[in-house]
Order: C-alpha cells, then sequence, then structure tokens
C-alpha cells in the first residue's frame, strides 16, 4: 500500500512515517531516496526523517529511482526518464527518454542502466569516454512490455516481460524464451 514505517535499532521500535511512497533506493553514500507522486524525498539521518529535496515538471508521476555513483539520481516516471545531477535542492531533471512509461531500472557490472518500459520496450544507456550518453533501444523481445532484468554470473542480462523471459548474452545476442501457457 505504499506505506513508510522506520524501524530504528537503537531504540528497537517501529514509526509510521505518514508517507505513500511509489519507490525507495539506496545511495551510494548511505542516503535513503523515495517518491512521493511527484516530489523527492531524502532522509535526514539528524533529524529522522525524510526531506523534500525537488519535484519533477508539472503531472511527471515517479514510478522509480535509482540512485547512481556519480551522485546523480535516475528518475523513472509514466511520461518519460530523467536524470537529476548534484542532488541539492537546486538540482534540476533532464529529460532522457521522453514518452516512455518507465516500469524499472537496473544498473549492471558495466555501468549500463537498463530501463524497462510498458509497450516501449527496453533501453540501454551508457556513458561514453566524451561523457556523453549512448542510448540503445533495438532489441528482440517476446513483449515489448518489460517488467525487470537481473544480470547472471556471465554477464548475460536477462528480461523479464509480460509474455516472456529473454537472455541477453555478453555478445549482444538475445535468446527468447517464450511463454507457452503450461505452468512452472
Amino acid at each position: 500500500d505504499g506505506k513508510l514505517i522506520h524501524y530504528d535499532l537503537y531504540e528497537e521500535r517501529f514509526t509510521n512515517l505518514q508517507l505513500r511512497a511509489s519507490c525507495l533506493c539506496a545511495g551510494f553514500q548511505g542516503e535513503v531516496w523515495t517518491a512521493v507522486r511527484d516530489s523527492l524525498l531524502r532522509w535526514d539521518r539528524t533529524e529522522r526523517r525524510f526531506v523534500f529535496m525537488g519535484k519533477m515538471p508539472e503531472g511527471k508521476q515517479i514510478t522509480c529511482l535509482h540512485a547512481h555513483r556519480d551522485r546523480g539520481l535516475w528518475i523513472g516516471t509514466y511520461s518519460g526518464l530523467y536524470y537529476m545531477k548534484g542532488l541539492s535542492g537546486k538540482s534540476v531533471p533532464v529529460s532522457i527518454i521522453p514518452d516512455a512509461n518507465i516500469y524499472s531500472l537496473y544498473v549492471d557490472s558495466k555501468n549500463r542502466l537498463w530501463v524497462a518500459t510498458y509497450r516501449k520496450g527496453m533501453y540501454c544507456i551508457r556513458r561514453k569516454t566524451d561523457g556523453q550518453l549512448e542510448i540503445t533501444d533495438r532489441f528482440t523481445l517476446p513483449s515489448n512490455d518489460v517488467r525487470c532484468f537481473v544480470e547472471d554470473d556471465q554477464g548475460s542480462i536477462w528480461i523479464g516481460t509480460y509474455n516472456g523471459l529473454s537472455r541477453l548474452n555478453s555478445d549482444g545476442q538475445t535468446i527468447c524464451y517464450k511463454q507457452t501457457g503450461i505452468p512452472g
């Protein structure tokens, strides 16, 4: 139901934070981020509460977050992917992939960001040596409704869709395991 509950290890008690969050993510320096509709909040350890850090452009409700090791924040919304660098109260989200319903985000061992969308397949974003972003969106999948990603020990990316599972090998070959209707 989106309720956030804080557990204090020292006092061994739970506290209802009175927030209905759409997502949570942990940053590289121990910070915790959450989103409530179109607003970004960061946990303040001293005040023991979430502090408002910024708002998305009009009508952009947040669906998922990923805190990047370069101190930036990837922000998925129902209407596009955004990136916010610096993470201060004055940071402004920049549109990276417009007009896509972002379902989930995943960063692999090669520091590539995988973006799952509803009805628009998936994207792979990597930062080139000159700092520019390279965005790839041409993949063969059993469905354009992508839910999630995970990387295995061989570096293959497994892609969960609404119509089956796919594996993208490290050489770029995609193998699809389509849904047959048989359970298991």
